[in-house]
Parts: structure tokens; C-alpha cells; sequence
């Protein structure tokens, strides 16, 4: 899995085996407004820094 901040404050998130998930896999991304998971923009939860955004 590769996680990048990218600017404007969109993080992606790639890898294989990935879901769209609020649940596991964390990055932390303090000024993060949106999230790609392979290139597709999916809803995350934040919890201070942390952003949770996918799954294996």
C-alpha cells in the first residue's frame, strides 16, 4: 500500500486488494479534504491527524 499527501489536501491511497473502508488502514494527513483509493474518490472519518480511509 502507498499513501501520498498530495496538495490541496487530497491524500491517495494505492494498492491491491483495497476496499473502501472507514474501519482499518489509517494515514496521518492532518489537512487532508479528500481521499482517491486507486484513483476514486471515497469518503473517510477523521480522528484527529489520523484519516481512515481504507481496508485490506
Amino acid at each position: 500500500m502507498a499513501v501520498r499527501a498530495g496538495t490541496g489536501g487530497t491524500v491517495r491511497i494505492d494498492g491491491g486488494g483495497l476496499t473502501a473502508s472507514t474501519d482499518q488502514a489509517r494515514a496521518t494527513a492532518p489537512g487532508a479534504t479528500k481521499v482517491l483509493l486507486n484513483g476514486t474518490q471515497v469518503p473517510f472519518t477523521r480522528d484527529g491527524a489520523l484519516v481512515y480511509a481504507a481496508a485490506v
